[in-house]
């Protein structure tokens, strides 16, 4: 059961990284580049499926099961890390979670 939700959720944020972008901005979600588990389809997933959710370039981690991010979320998990998609990020300091050194860390400062 929580497959065909989660799919359904992910799945319904659009077929690009823009359109991912687009309906997260829609919707109100923003989040933190470089954090897993505060990156805007993490706060979404967390919302919808109402389970504990991180999220990975490739895959989601969802009570502690792992399942794949269809391609266009994929896609915009990298832009939004690599600060492609500034409105959707959350104004904060660096995060001591960043798996970068703070001198290549995409976060705000």
């Amino acid at each position: 059961m929580i497959q065909q939700k989660l799919f359904e959720a992910l799945t319904v944020l659009g077929p690009s990284a823009q359109e991912v972008a687009d309906r997260l901005a829609a919707m109100g979600y923003k989040g933190q580049m470089c954090v897993r588990v505060d990156c805007p389809v993490a706060r979404y997933l967390r919302e919808t499926v109402r389970r504990t959710a991180m999220v990975a370039s490739a895959h989601c981690l969802v009570d502690n099961t792992e399942f794949p991010l269809p391609e266009a979320v994929q896609a915009f998990v990298h832009e939004f890390d690599a600060g492609k998609h500034p409105m959707l990020v959350d104004a904060v300091e660096h995060e001591p979670a960043c798996p970068r050194l703070p001198d290549q860390c995409l976060c705000e400062r």
